[in-house]
């Protein structure tokens, strides 16, 4: 029976390459955790509120970096089912001068920009800001470079990249909190780990390195990357909103704890991104080519709920258990806010998988909706705060709407391809 398993998965691309990424996935986002686990504990509710919602604002403002990275890997995998490797060359060498100018030029606004941001947020001091802002320098390289290893279906060389950056990310910042450093040490230990992880990059790509003078698919990219933009936009305001909103609205030990609860929430959407990182390139591959792919779709958001239950069950019974081992005993104040954050979690994590599905297919039909429940979002929080239960039903309430619609929209695409099966969804060119 286990040999069964085994020989199926080996014979299985999609299998193998899932149970690859999910399992590299598990362990950097474990390494990842401990950071914050780590520096909440170092530092207290007020000072890592501080921290996660720096994070959430740059989430936000590194989209374009998402783009990026989902057009590398969109181009990279055509490019690959047409055995243009030439032309993945060149979508390196000709993208990676422009992302650099676009990357200093995005650190010097954040930087004119924040004792604005600072204020906003009620963060005591500009520096932690233009702090963070370092990590734009190479915030929209990295992703170029980790879109094509996606592309081409490298995912050892991506997952051990990803490795390499958290846990420089850990160690740097213990050891700049424990040299007095505090939340300073913990904001640089980002920038630093994002430029160690640009560097190492390089390596799993030196075969793509030589510089090509073969044109790229300008037309296509610039026809796609709206799309793409706007997709991510919608999906980071939905995940990042609300840590805000209650940054800027409670005080700060009670966002302290909202942020923290909200990241174990999150705990399930990453857990569940290697599925998706894993069906869009092959996805995208099989489409190009006109082969089925609906049966890697319907696994995948099977796998992503049947993960997202596990621990949303585990957040149903072990509530504070959950929060005193992850965070400590200072944070069990959120133990009552954990099972409904986790459900936000499980609806973001299910609402992604199909996200990424339309995209890696270019059918853009779900945007307006998607932008529009980000809308009301936000707008429903900023006017109606009056506690923290009254944001999380805004929030499950607007995901549960984006879910019903993006299952409906899924189906009509299964049943248009029934009825005609060479018909392929279209984008713009």
């Amino acid at each position: 029976m286990v040999s069964k398993v085994l020989n199926r998965v080996k014979n299985s691309p999609f299998l193998k390459y899932n149970l690859i990424f999910f399992t590299a996935n598990i362990l950097v986002g474990l390494v990842n955790y401990f950071y914050n686990f780590t520096v909440a504990r170092l530092l207290g509710p007020s000072e890592f509120g501080i921290i996660a919602s720096l994070l959430s604002l740059v989430y936000i403002l590194m989209i374009p970096a998402q783009v990026i990275m989902t057009i590398a890997v969109k181009f990279t995998s055509q490019f690959r089912a047409q055995e243009k490797s030439a032309q993945i060359s060149a979508l390196l060498s000709k993208f990676s001068l422009y992302l650099f100018v676009f990357g200093l030029v995005s650190f010097l606004i954040f930087s004119l920009a924040s004792p604005v941001v600072a204020s906003f947020l009620n963060i005591p001091s500009p520096l932690l800001v233009i702090l963070l802002g370092l990590s734009l320098l190479v915030a929209f390289l990295s992703p170029l470079n980790r879109g094509v290893l996606q592309g081409m279906q490298r995912f050892v060389g991506l997952s051990l990249n990803m490795g390499l950056e958290v846990i420089t990310k850990l160690f740097l910042a213990i050891i700049l909190i424990l040299l007095g450093l505090k939340t300073a040490g913990a904001i640089l230990a980002i920038s630093l780990a994002a430029m160690v992880g640009y560097v190492q990059s390089f390596y799993p790509l030196r075969d793509f390195l030589k510089k090509s003078s073969l044109e790229i698919p300008f037309r296509s990219i610039v026809a796609y990357s709206p799309t793409v933009l706007l997709a991510f936009l919608g999906i980071t305001l939905l995940q990042n909103t609300d840590v805000l909103l209650v940054k800027h609205f409670f005080p700060p030990a009670q966002a302290g704890l909202y942020a923290a609860v909200s990241l174990m929430g999150k705990i399930i959407l990453f857990v569940t991104l290697p599925v998706a990182g894993v069906m869009f390139p092959i996805v995208a591959e099989r489409h190009e080519k006109n082969e089925k792919h609906h049966h890697l779709v319907n696994f995948s958001f099977l796998v992503g709920l049947g993960l997202a239950g596990i621990i949303l069950l585990g957040y149903v019974l072990f509530p504070k258990l959950a929060i005193s081992i992850l965070f400590g005993k200072k944070y069990l104040g959120g133990s009552s806010y954990l099972i409904w954050l986790g459900l936000v979690g499980t609806l973001h994590s299910l609402c992604f998988i199909l996200i990424n599905y339309f995209l890696s297919v270019r059918n853009a039909t779900f945007l307006p909706v998607l932008l529009a429940v980000a809308t009301i979002e936000a707008l429903l929080i900023y006017f109606f705060h009056f506690n923290i239960y009254q944001v999380i039903t805004v929030v499950i309430l607007s995901l549960s709407l984006l879910l019903i619609f993006l299952l409906i929209l899924y189906l009509q695409t299964i049943t248009r391809t029934t009825k005609q099966p060479a018909a392929r969804e279209s984008l713009g060119g």
